[in-house]
């Protein structure tokens, strides 16, 4: 069995279902970095000693030690790119491309790497804008979406808006947080929900402008979330940059109308079966969302089926161990 070592900065779904996939077939090593330190190549040093292969999620600062050890012992890197790594937007402050420090690191991170999976069509072409990736080093595979059991059988939906993500100031914008949240205002008589965790103050902010048909849930249990999901009839992702939008996924397959910007990868994942936004005024954003109450359970149904028909997870096990048997020799 090949020892593959998995690294890794953020505890995130999407890093979790990649760890498992990784798992069903070989013996792998978790390196869940916390923090920036010189140590770390030593640290890697050590780790990669009786290692086939090195697989990182996010061209970052805790992967370049791990794929420089990997090349000086001569260890063939996957690199898992997840659109933080090649975005550049200034505008709304998100992306390691916009320079510095950032930039440099993930630039020797990208050069190190032997092939890269890119999320969504977008972030391909994102990566060959921004990074020293070469078209013949990437490949794009999506993300798998898990469906839940829950989601199975149909549930009467409630004119519920949901949008999940984590608030600080850069999501707010990024993850279209703010304008869902101005956008409430114009519909007093629906509940508008936020699911995530606070990250930094801009929750106070959130809070004082919020009419009173919004709440803020914080961190949700997945039983939680998935019963929300369920009742939700629309879900909302006003994003300005997204590699792919797994929650956006989830909660199609739960039957959720998206309403999503033409931003990113949101037009990959939502297909021909959701509201797209002009803009993200919040007229704009809760006209959009009145649209979206207005259409038929088979709106939800479309939804969901496009998931399971464009992102099934077996797809993302297939490429993920096709590629390590690859790089493994295995093949």
């Amino acid at each position: 069995m090949k020892r593959t070592l998995y690294v890794y900065n953020v505890r995130a779904k999407f890093v979790a279902i990649d760890e498992e996939i990784l798992r069903e077939r070989y013996d792998v090593r978790a390196a869940y970095v916390t923090r920036r330190h010189p140590s770390l190549f030593t640290e890697m040093w050590r780790q990669a000693r009786d290692i086939d292969l090195v697989v990182a999620w996010f061209a970052s600062w805790h992967s370049l030690p791990a794929f420089a050890v990997a090349r000086l012992r001569n260890i063939p890197r996957l690199l898992i790119s997840g659109g933080y790594d090649t975005a550049d937007e200034p505008g709304i402050g998100y992306g390691l491309r916009q320079g510095g420090l950032p930039r440099l690191i993930s630039g020797l991170t990208f050069r190190l790497a032997d092939r890269a999976f890119m999320l969504s069509h977008y972030s391909y072409h994102e990566a060959l804008s921004n990074t020293p990736l070469k078209a013949e080093n990437m490949v794009v595979v999506p993300l798998g979406v898990p469906d839940a059991s829950a989601f199975s059988q149909p549930v009467e939906k409630e004119d519920i808006a949901l949008t999940i993500g984590n608030i600080d100031a850069v999501n707010a914008y990024r993850k279209g947080i703010r304008p869902f949240v101005d956008a409430a205002r114009l519909c007093p008589d629906v509940p508008f929900v936020v699911v995530g965790k606070a990250r930094d103050d801009y929750i106070h902010e959130l809070r004082r402008s919020a009419s009173p048909n919004v709440e803020f849930t914080g961190y949700v249990t997945d039983a939680e979330l998935i019963s929300l999901q369920q009742r939700a009839k629309v879900y909302v992702q006003a994003s300005q940059h997204e590699g792919f939008g797994l929650a956006l996924a989830e909660s199609m397959l739960a039957r959720c109308v998206p309403v999503t910007t033409c931003r990113g990868a949101l037009p990959e994942v939502v297909g021909e079966t959701g509201v797209f936004l002009d803009d993200v005024a919040p007229e704009t954003v809760a006209g959009a969302i009145r649209e979206a109450f207005s259409m038929t359970p088979e709106a939800g149904a479309r939804a969901r089926a496009h998931i399971l028909e464009h992102f099934p997870l077996e797809a993302r096990k297939h490429a993920i161990h096709a590629e390590v048997d690859r790089l493994a020799g295995l093949i």
